[in-house]
């Protein structure tokens, strides 16, 4: 199988280039003009955020749902693998 030749056309300049990568990153994420860093901008119609854990080890697995932050904490301390799952992003209070 063989491939055609790359025709001058095809080829991007650097500044082209550049100005797609820009212009893809602020197509993709921005913040409100004069919002504050780190301001969650939550939809109106968004679900409430539920945190499912799961937990594991070469011997047990458990799984959690609708677990508080607090709840998490004596999990960060053991030799087990711990997944923490947030679905939804409406609520601010989990979020943080």
């Amino acid at each position: 199988m063989t491939q055609s030749p790359i025709t001058e056309d095809q080829i991007l300049n650097p500044e082209e280039l550049e100005k797609e990568e820009e212009s893809d990153y602020f197509d993709y994420f921005f913040d409100e003009p004069g919002s504050e860093p780190g301001k969650l901008n939550i939809e109106p119609d968004a679900k409430p955020s539920r945190i499912v854990l799961i937990d594991y080890d070469q011997s047990h697995a458990i799984r959690k749902v609708d677990v508080t932050p607090n709840a998490l904490i004596p999990y960060l301390g053991t030799n087990t693998i711990s997944w923490m799952d947030i679905q939804g992003l409406g609520s601010e209070r989990v979020l943080k």
